[in-house]
């Protein structure tokens, strides 16, 4: 008797995101990316599907993005679509080099390529460009060409799919130069006609069970880090992390539970199924998702490998079955416990990077060449399931590199899934509904880790990202004092409590992290930079306090070009300090310290240590006093007498204490509720450290006070 065949199940899963780029100051979106990505993949993405009836897919638009998709069908504003409808005699220099600067970006160079009118604009953008700075050029840019530069920007973001089907585009694509104002008002009026059709589209085609929605938790954070930053120490031994740096388990639950409310109410109905940030989990994640009524996730392949890795003592690298990789796993022993789903890391990349170069005939060939592989490779397996096959990939970047926006190998590639009967285009829901009764496959450990290599590295223990990790950690602690302090119970401190909290959830996302890692850089870093520390300024104005000094510096400019990579310095909780840009500062000098506190050996005591010794000390003197366990909040000592509560700010240095520290526990009197505050130092205060004392009543003891109230109880 002959084996029967099983046809391969493939789940092709769209992952479309954006960090929110609306800067909480103005209600302006400071980059067109999302706009650029809904006209140029989101939409057409969709209609691709919707084209093809028998073509399934799985598509993941997160509650981040969904919101600013709903802005712009509104009607929103955004920096260079305001510069865009600006008329070309009213605009100023300065907007003039933003057109220059923005207006050609990576994102649309094929299309530059491809169209001879758009490509003689960006040759002669140079000469233009140093023309604005008053140098002589051969020639310059004309009035038409600004007007042509100002259409081509938003026209390219059409790609061919919308160009076929709508007429007025078309048109204007064939025009290709010299354009009029009119010209640019249709374009802004397709624009917002076609963004507005994404979210009704997908609620169709999910009506239509073409495809399945799924969420992410809200705003794109890494759950695991949340939850507690130190498990990238699974995959990172070599990060030194102090304990509690992050760990806010209840923020993870509120992006889920944010997530699942917000699909609710947009498409009237729960998710299913939920891709975590970057297919991020770990094993204390696993809870919140599946409370939060989430049936199956989906990772990485190589978080799958280090996870059987933990149960099994397997080699990582060591190579997965094709039962291990293209069956759904259950995680735990409960039958109706989470599912997850592994990506196929080769045939997903082959699709982001390798095609890209084929004619789209030959590389659907070759795509389905592979899968025919791995069906063939379950002929002899006794199990009447078939493989499911996932190819996980963003909806948003990689079509940028191939011919027509992937116009072509989309087309060819849905068609002939919904041709060929071996080859059956799923969801991952749809499949479990049918197959999943008996789970083989148990996980019964959990590798914390990304999709990414099973790391967390992209996104911490780089420099830069190590410091926007303290800059939310300080953040968060502050937030989180407010949130228990029986003073702050009233509506409107609960109100401002949660507007706090919604900039610090937006500041968790994963994308500044990305950017702030030393393995992704653009030309837009610097804005990146500013929309999170907007955003975590805004955490503290909501609460009615200013953010610390060294969260209004590029956090570029935190970084002495001459240190070295320090795995270690999230175990230090602070960026460094004085490092202000454009300003140089006169190195303090370390000074001569009392004799008894050189005996006593302070100056040798750990952070930890020396706090203690002031607690005993206070308590000689008559105080009640305690350390803050919480780091970083400004006070290190409360102590109580006399009624009064008192927040003491410790400094065990050689050098001059400057006006930080002073700052810092003025900083903490409203949170921790204290009448008084101290900063006690070994050392002296400077002249600014002691004026800025003066003027807001905060108590000053130098090295010399410090020793004559030691001798006091010596």
């Amino acid at each position: 008797m002959s084996e029967i065949i099983k046809p391969a199940h493939i789940n092709i899963m769209w992952r479309m995101h954006q960090p929110p780029f609306k800067d909480p100051g103005s209600g302006t979106y400071a980059l067109p990316f999302t706009r650029l990505h809904a006209l140029k993949d989101y939409g057409p993405m969709l209609r691709y599907v919707e084209k093809f009836p028998n073509m399934k897919a799985t598509f993941n638009f997160t509650p981040a993005l969904l919101l600013q998709i709903e802005d712009y069908s509104k009607g929103t504003s955004e920096i260079a679509q305001r510069i865009s409808l600006k008329k070309v005699e009213d605009l100023t220099a300065d907007e003039k080099r933003f057109i220059l600067a923005s207006f050609l970006p990576a994102t649309l160079r094929r299309v530059i390529e491809e169209t001879p009118r758009y490509k003689e604009l960006r040759e002669l953008r140079e000469t233009e460009a140093a023309a604005l700075t008053g140098q002589e050029v051969p020639k310059r840019y004309t009035a038409q060409d600004y007007l042509d530069l100002q259409v081509w920007f938003n026209l390219a973001m059409f790609p061919p799919i919308t160009i076929e089907e709508d007429k007025e585009i078309k048109a204007l694509y064939e025009k290709g130069k010299n354009f009029s104002e009119g010209d640019k008002a249709l374009i802004f009026k397709k624009q917002k006609e076609y963004i507005s059709q994404i979210i009704p589209k997908l609620k169709d085609l999910a009506a239509r069970q073409q495809i399945e929605l799924t969420t992410t938790p809200f705003y794109h954070p890494m759950l695991p880090l949340l939850f507690d930053a130190s498990a990238a120490q699974m995959g990172m031994p070599w990060l030194n992390l102090s304990r509690g740096l992050y760990n806010y388990p209840e923020d993870a639950k509120a992006q889920v539970d944010m997530a699942i409310e917000y699909h609710k109410r947009t498409f009237g109905t729960l998710p299913a199924g939920m891709w975590p940030a970057e297919g991020s989990y770990s094993e204390q994640v696993i809870p919140i998702i599946r409370g939060a009524g989430i049936q199956w996730i989906a990772s990485g392949q190589t978080n799958l490998a280090n996870s059987l890795h933990l149960m099994d003592g397997r080699s990582k690298d060591a190579k997965l079955s094709p039962q291990e990789l293209y069956y759904p796993w259950l995680i735990g022993q409960d039958k109706n416990g989470l599912r997850v789903v592994f990506r196929d890391h080769g045939l997903s990349n082959k699709i982001g990077d390798e095609y890209r170069s084929w004619k789209a005939e030959d590389a659907v060939n070759n795509l389905f060449g592979d899968i025919y592989g791995i069906r063939n490779s379950f002929l002899n397996i006794k199990d009447e399931r078939p493989p499911l096959i996932n190819i996980i990939l963003d909806g948003e970047n990689w079509q940028e590199f191939y011919p027509r926006n992937a116009f072509d190998f989309l087309s060819q590639l849905y068609e002939r899934l919904g041709q060929d009967p071996q080859v059956i285009p799923t969801t991952v829901s749809a499949y479990l509904g049918k197959y999943d009764h008996a789970p083989s496959n148990i996980l019964t450990k959990q590798w914390a880790g990304s999709w990414a290599g099973g790391t967390f590295d992209t996104w911490i223990g780089a420099k830069r990202a190590n410091i926007a990790w303290t800059f939310l950690a300080k953040a968060r602690g502050t937030i989180k004092l407010y949130q228990g302090s029986s003073c702050h119970e009233t509506p409107e401190w609960k109100e401002r409590i949660a507007e706090a909290l919604n900039h610090l959830y937006i500041a968790e996302a994963s994308d500044w992290y990305w950017w702030y890692g030393e393995k992704h850089h653009s030309e837009d870093d610097a804005k990146y930079d500013f929309l999170f520390r907007r955003h975590i300024n805004y955490a503290y104005s909501a609460l009615g306090l200013k953010a610390p000094p060294e969260m209004t510096w590029p956090i570029r400019e935190h970084i002495p070009p001459d240190e070295t990579k320090s795995p270690d310095y999230l175990s230090r909780h602070a960026p460094k300090k004085g490092i202000a840009p454009k300003r140089k500062r006169r190195p303090n000098k370390e000074i001569e310290v009392p004799y008894l506190i050189k005996k006593l050996g302070i100056l040798e005591m750990e952070g930890p240590r020396f706090e203690s010794f002031l607690v005993e000390l206070f308590r000689k003197l008559g105080y009640r006093a305690e350390r803050v366990m919480h780091d970083d909040i400004g006070a290190d000592l409360i102590l109580r007498k006399d009624g009064k509560k008192i927040a003491v700010q410790a400094k065990r240095y050689k050098k001059p204490v400057g006006m930080d520290a002073v700052r810092a526990v003025i900083g903490a009197l409203k949170p921790l509720e204290c009448q008084e505050a101290i900063v006690i130092t070994t050392a002296k205060f400077t002249y600014r450290a002691k004026n800025l004392a003066r003027d807001n009543g905060v108590e000053l003891w130098d090295g010399e006070r410090l020793a004559k109230e030691i001798s006091r109880t010596y």
